[in-house]
């Protein structure tokens, strides 16, 4: 019996520690592209923060090329870590925010998320996940929150 209890207390306790898989963000880029406007007003920018706090910001167009590095701040970082995690951006499926009332023309932000399995024996490449540039009501404002969140620390700078 002591044998069978403690074959069962090990099995307990050993088991699932096998099957978890945690899924943890590496990357997330924000993209953001003025629209149709004039070519002189058109422009794109796109910052990328990686999951070690470091980031990098480009714009393209409207005649101000600019490019940096920068190292996100802790408090930055932990309210954008917050919104992926609290909004579940690592196992939502982005088709869920597809929105039937497309909007035609104006500014469009994408985001891409790459997420990595942290367990070594699960030997599968990174996903990136691309959120559609529309999201549903349900979506929009909570995205806008993620969007401000990467934002905040670039447009700080540009002041």
């Amino acid at each position: 019996m002591k044998k069978l209890f403690l074959l069962f207390f090990v099995f307990a306790f050993t088991v699932p520690g096998f099957a978890q898989d945690k899924w943890v963000w590496t990357v997330a880029e924000l993209s953001y592209y003025s629209g149709p406007v004039s070519p002189e007003y058109q422009y794109r920018w796109t910052v990328t923060i990686n999951n070690d706090r470091s980031a990098m910001f480009t714009r393209t167009g409207a005649g101000k090329d600019t490019s940096f590095s920068f190292t996100l701040g802790p408090k930055c970082f932990n309210k954008l870590n917050n919104y992926i995690k609290n909004y579940d951006l690592i196992t939502v499926n982005p088709s869920d925010m597809e929105t039937t009332s497309q909007k035609i023309g104006g500014p469009s932000y994408t985001l891409k998320i790459t997420i990595m399995n942290t367990n070594p024996n699960y030997d599968q490449p990174p996903q990136i996940k691309t959120f559609p540039s529309q999201q549903n009501e349900a979506w929009s404002s909570k995205m806008n929150n993620v969007y401000k969140a990467m934002e905040c620390p670039v447009s700080k700078r540009l002041r």
